[in-house]
């Protein structure tokens, strides 16, 4: 009898043990280009989409999610160590003006991670202003990035993912007489 809950202890906690494991998907499904396996997708808008030296453009992120998944806020909940979702921007000649906004994040309790975490949930619009250099040539410039994000539903949570973005800004002739298409 005895012999019995000692191997029924040790099952137990073996199984607790490896159960936080379970919660993630593996390095091998992350494979290949994002689809809607990854229970996200993202569009880019810039506005304007032509600007002159000297003037402001705003890059809208939106993203998607699949219904019952959750991304992480762009800031950890305090005390957390959870996963922040990242948004960075290749190209340095464009100034980010201030942090990054994003909506008013829910702070709810992952069943994945067992903790209270910042959360955002189906669609999400994160907005950032950037400068445009008074001295940069007229022309198109390609803004390429990538938003880093872990996806959980609450009993699983993917690795985190990066996805890469892209978009075109027109840089205007100061010296030219043209209207600015939108």
């Amino acid at each position: 009898m005895l012999t019995y809950i000692k191997t029924a202890l040790l099952a137990l906690l073996f199984f607790l043990h490896a159960a936080p494991l379970q919660a993630f998907q593996s390095f091998s499904e992350f494979s290949g280009k994002p689809s809607s396996k990854y229970h996200l997708s993202a569009n880019i808008v810039i506005e304007p989409k032509a600007v002159l030296p000297g003037d402001l453009f705003e890059l809208r992120v939106w993203l998607t999610l699949d219904e019952g998944w959750h991304i992480y806020s762009l800031e950890s909940a305090p005390g957390s160590e959870d996963y922040p979702t990242q948004i960075n921007l290749d190209d340095s000649r464009f100034l980010g003006q201030g942090q990054w906004k994003e909506p008013q994040p829910k702070i709810i309790f992952d069943g994945a991670l067992g903790k209270m975490v910042k959360t955002h949930k189906n669609v999400i619009e994160f907005r950032r202003f950037y400068w445009v250099p008074r001295d940069i040539n007229e022309g198109h410039y390609k803004l390429s990035g990538s938003i880093i994000y872990r996806a959980c539903d609450n009993r699983i949570c993917t690795l985190p993912r990066e996805m890469e973005f892209s978009s075109l800004l027109e840089v205007l002739n100061p010296t030219q007489k043209r209207e600015r298409p939108n």
